[in-house]
């Protein structure tokens, strides 16, 4: 049995990231090449509002009278020729002020009069107006390497003129799940059946972390069975998901199959809590395949802390992040363990971060995890820890 850190050194050995690809930037996808602006955003100055574009210079203090020259909207060009003392233009949000001009009066400080206007605040140099890369300029990297596309960034890429990213190709992801108690019939009442919980967990799982989820089925304890279905799947797939069947019962025969198909077992057990059974191996073809035990919040902590770090690596990102937080109630791993316990964190009224563990830890219990907004992560020395020690926490998924 090798330790949590160790397990992550194999893992990062035999992961290589994805080739890339030209596409048009998609939700998930992840940045290859870092992006750097073509142009300056704003591309001109332009009004932050409706009002009333003016010679700083010109306003002085209490009541100011300008002739306006003509209005501009968004959409047109900017009037020519020299700014003259004394006027102002109406101008609405977006439309590019005319040179000479400085600011912008918004027009609830103003009386407009026929061809003139009043000012009822004097003006400031700057003001109102949206400079030429104030929010990008040119050259200035707008995406690093292995950023996630948001909606968000999507929306800055749109507002460069970019509609196309170099990005990592998605890690393709198959499952199986195995055991002769699982069903996935909902009106299956038997006796001795389960429903299968953890395909549609990592089903959603796998979407939600940018990987692209190839296909998913369940098959029963035979070992036939789940090899046929793990050479079908490592045709294409980059990496395999199995659970249950990685313990040491007679009915655990996925180490066995996986030899038998040519797969090399790079490690089986690590020294954690729950989970400890979880096997990591790599297909002839280079599919690597994650063994999860079959209850599902060790399906879900092998997920969290080794499957997910692998799919960061490919997709060029950096590995998971953890905070501190004060622990309120106390908890501790078992003795060379390193425990990953279902809590809750908060915000305390001083500002501190805090963190619960919660009851029912048994890898068993769902309950609890659906209650859960972080894992709590105790160290193999942490044995015993108080209400009040720091401890690290990092996100669910």
């Amino acid at each position: 049995m090798i330790n949590y850190q160790e397990a992550l050194g194999i893992i990062a050995a035999n992961t290589q990231a994805m080739e890339t690809e030209s596409i048009m930037p998609a939700c998930g996808r992840v940045c290859a090449i870092p992006i750097t602006s073509p142009v300056d955003l704003p591309g001109f100055a332009n009004s932050a509002m409706d009002g009333f574009a003016v010679i700083a210079a010109n306003g002085g203090s209490g009541t100011t009278r300008l002739n306006v020259l003509g209005t501009i909207t968004a959409g047109m060009a900017a009037p020519t020729g020299p700014a003259q003392p004394g006027t102002a233009w109406e101008i609405m949000t977006g439309a590019p002020v005319p040179d000479g001009y400085d600011a912008v009066i918004p027009v609830e400080k103003t009386t407009r009069r026929d061809d003139t206007v009043e000012l009822n605040a004097s003006p400031i140099a700057g003001a109102n107006v949206r400079n030429p890369g104030e929010d990008f300029s040119t050259g200035m990297q707008a995406l690093s390497t292995g950023t996630a596309v948001t909606p968000e960034i999507i929306m800055g890429l749109a507002a460069l003129g970019l509609d196309q990213i170099s990005a990592y190709k998605q890690p393709k992801v198959s499952i199986i799940t195995t055991g002769n108690e699982i069903s996935s019939k909902n009106a299956d009442n038997s006796e001795g059946i389960i429903l299968d919980s953890n395909r549609p967990y990592l089903e959603a799982a796998v979407k939600q972390s940018g990987a692209m989820l190839l296909n998913s089925r369940s098959v029963s304890d035979e070992a036939d069975a789940l090899a046929t279905a793990i050479a079908e799947a490592a045709a294409d797939a980059d990496i395999i998901l199995t659970t249950g069947g990685v313990s040491a019962g007679r009915m655990d025969f996925v180490p066995e199959v996986l030899r038998g198909l040519g797969a090399e077992i790079l490690f089986h057990k690590v020294a954690i809590r729950p989970g400890k059974p979880l096997l990591f191996a790599r297909m002839p073809s280079g599919t690597l395949i994650f063994g999860l035990p079959g209850n599902p919040v060790a399906v879900a902590v092998g997920w969290r802390f080794f499957v997910v770090e692998a799919i960061r690596l490919m997709l060029g990102q950096q590995p998971g992040t953890c905070s501190a937080a004060r622990l309120v109630n106390g908890a501790g791993s078992r003795a060379g363990l390193r425990f990953f316990a279902k809590a809750r964190s908060a915000v305390n009224a001083s500002g501190e971060l805090e963190v619960e563990v919660l009851g029912g830890q048994e890898s068993f219990k769902i309950s609890p995890l659906m209650q859960a907004n972080c894992w709590a992560i105790f160290t193999e020395s942490d044995e015993q820890c108080m209400a009040g020690d720091q401890i690290l926490i990092t996100p669910l998924s």
